[in-house]
């Protein structure tokens, strides 16, 4: 039978809705050895964060993501919030012993991601970025073909990301868009999915 980890994810938006609905979907499409419980969801937003925990199924909320990493019941911190706020949450769930899943980029420069892995490291927990697109079949194929030599050594790679949500001038200004939340653009928020790939 598979063991359980409590769940605490920082970030209710939408890569938290999204993060929401795998959790409670997961053992429907793939064998797990362990099963996520959806403890504690977290936004600054009090009202905003305790309707999505309502709507997406979480046991409780909080509005401070310190609240979360300090609660000995949590062994997992996902990380769904702006990027110029991983490396602060990861460094500190690693150093409170939590295993820690983080969406991508993981950090908005490599000096922040590298005392994120040494944190993480010195402390012994797993630590993940997400990049789902590894898990779709085509790409899985893809690989395996790429593995067993089916199509003869690769030389080059090109890849296109198409995406056109945000570009409406009637969309509004979120933090994606703000360079001191976000920090790469879209190289880390489009790119990372291909450079990932590759």
């Amino acid at each position: 039978m598979a063991k359980e980890i409590n769940v605490g994810m920082v970030g209710y938006k939408f890569m938290g809705k999204a993060h929401s609905h795998a959790y409670r979907d997961v053992a429907m499409f793939f064998e797990t050895e362990t099963v996520p419980v959806m403890k504690v969801i977290c936004g600054r937003t009090e009202t905003a964060v305790s309707e999505a925990a309502r709507r997406f199924g979480w046991e409780a909320y909080e509005t401070s993501w310190e609240k979360i990493v300090q609660r000995q019941d949590i062994g997992l911190v996902d990380i769904n919030t702006p990027n110029s706020t991983h490396r602060e949450i990861a460094v500190a769930a690693a150093k409170a012993g939590k295993h820690i899943l983080c969406e991508k980029p993981l950090a908005v420069s490599l000096a922040e991601a590298e005392e994120m892995l040494k944190a993480a490291k010195e402390t012994g927990v797993k630590h993940m970025v997400c990049f789902n697109y590894r898990k779709i079949p085509a790409v899985g194929l893809a690989k395996k073909l790429i593995e067993e030599g089916s199509l003869g050594k690769i030389y080059h790679f090109r890849a296109q990301y198409l995406q056109d949500w945000i570009t409406d001038p009637e969309f509004p200004l979120i933090w994606r868009l703000k360079k001191e939340e976000a920090g790469t653009g879209a190289h880390g928020d489009i790119n990372s999915h291909i450079i990932d790939l590759a």
